[in-house]
């Protein structure tokens, strides 16, 4: 790129403010305690850059499955 950015990292950027959006403007967020946000935007991440292995429903089925698994073992729910 011209600025000096690569490709790569401009598109790692771009899904990180995805991520953080998502997670900024969800209505549940505020059933995590703030530990979580960081734990919760690294699994996305994983989960964001398995998006263009993505060739069949079974696979986002799969990829889906797997990050509501590591959601509820790794994720605190509080209760308030």
């Amino acid at each position: 790129m011209s600025d000096g950015t690569s490709p790569q990292a401009a598109e790692t950027a771009k899904i990180k403010n995805i991520i953080e959006m998502a997670v900024g403007f969800s209505a549940m967020t505020w059933l995590f305690p703030g530990k979580s946000a960081p734990k919760i935007y690294d699994q996305l991440e994983v989960a964001f850059a398995r998006l263009s292995s993505i060739r069949e429903q079974q696979d986002y089925d799969l990829m889906h499955a797997d990050f509501c698994d590591w959601f509820t073992r790794n994720v605190d729910r509080s209760q308030k």
